[in-house]
């Protein structure tokens, strides 16, 4: 009797060890099938988001009227009749897949943009008195402390000719190649927390400022601070004018105003420039339309050809997000983030 119930007592031991093996298998097995869903969602959404780059880049390509605006489809990612172009596209329909092109919340225009052309910030990437003017007057418009020191080594930083220990002595990358620069800097000042300081002032500085367009911006995209550290740069090497700041300001608003009442600058041709300027508000003065002239000949554009494009790819809850910037003339991808 005593054997039988030992043998009883084994039995119902192995029984439940097969059945907690075949529990925990199970459980590994159904582990796995998530993740293998979760791996080929991944890829899915991945693909949605390069089609969606390839969609954008194919709008980009059909603007050839020779200028770039804030209404055009680029920016707001709607076609002629206010339809959405952009938002949850499906590849095909069913797919359980989509795309969205949007670029985040602009925070120096106040507004959501489908695309945001470089032509619009505060080019930084060279060595001339000019760039450093720019780069110290938006420091201080930022109020960002020590902006001439801190302009300086920015600067500096890619002079070929730099002092600076470890500078790069060539023009910068990526953007975030400045925050080896601010470290550098924030540490030499003696600060303890040099790297939370560096990334503070880059988080400040990095929606204003690009290394991809050229020296020019565009007029009919740039903010009214950016046309305004744009003028005041131009006006301090050039001193037309007693009152640099205040009349850098008003030109700013002037064409900010015109903007606002419709008028888009549609030809890089200052005497069509100054007539539209006049037609929204009081007679530029000469110096003022002089100003204007000379801005145009080595500041100013009104057509685009780096934009910043952001893609989501979205599968089930899965997303996958693609930052580029494309160089739209080149037909070039200068800058590739995934996230």
């Amino acid at each position: 009797m005593d054997k039988k119930g030992s043998v009883l007592i084994i039995s119902l031991w192995i029984l439940t060890i097969i059945s907690l093996f075949a529990i925990g298998l199970g459980h590994r097995s159904a582990l796995i099938l998530k993740i293998a869903e979760y791996q080929k969602d991944r890829l899915k959404a991945y693909y949605f988001a390069r089609a969606g780059l390839q969609k954008a880049i194919a709008e980009l390509q059909k603007d050839s009227n020779g200028y770039d605006s804030l209404d055009e489809t680029w920016s707001t990612g709607k076609d002629s009749m206010g339809r959405p172009l952009f938002k949850n596209v499906e590849i095909q329909k069913d797919s359980g897949g989509s795309f969205s092109v949007q670029y985040l919340y602009d925070r120096t225009s106040e507004m959501y943009l489908c695309m945001s052309d470089e032509e619009r910030r505060i080019h930084i990437n060279g060595v001339s008195d000019f760039d450093k003017r720019k780069v110290k007057i938006l420091l201080n418009t930022l109020q960002i402390d020590n902006a001439e020191e801190l302009a300086n080594t920015m600067v500096g930083w890619m002079d070929r000719n730099s002092l600076i220990p470890y500078a790069k002595k060539q023009e910068l990358t990526v953007p975030e190649e400045l925050l080896v620069v601010f470290e550098y800097f924030y540490k030499n000042q003696g600060l303890s927390e040099y790297k939370q300081k560096a990334m503070g002032t880059y988080e400040k500085i990095k929606d204003h400022i690009s290394l991809y367009a050229d020296n020019k911006m565009n007029i009919n995209t740039a903010s009214e601070d950016a046309l305004t550290i744009l003028i005041q740069a131009f006006l301090q090497i050039n001193p037309l004018v007693p009152d640099i700041i205040d009349e850098a300001k008003r030109l700013a608003q002037r064409i900010i105003q015109a903007r606002s009442s419709g008028i888009v600058f549609d030809k890089q041709d200052a005497t069509e420039v100054i007539a539209k300027l006049n037609s929204s508000g009081p007679p530029l003065t000469s110096t003022q339309s002089d100003i204007i002239t000379r801005l145009l000949n080595n500041y100013l554009t009104v057509q685009s050809n780096i934009f910043r494009i952001e893609s989501i790819g979205m599968v089930n809850n899965t997303l996958r997000i693609i930052n580029i910037i494309y160089d739209r003339q080149d037909k070039m991808i200068l800058y590739w983030y995934e996230k």
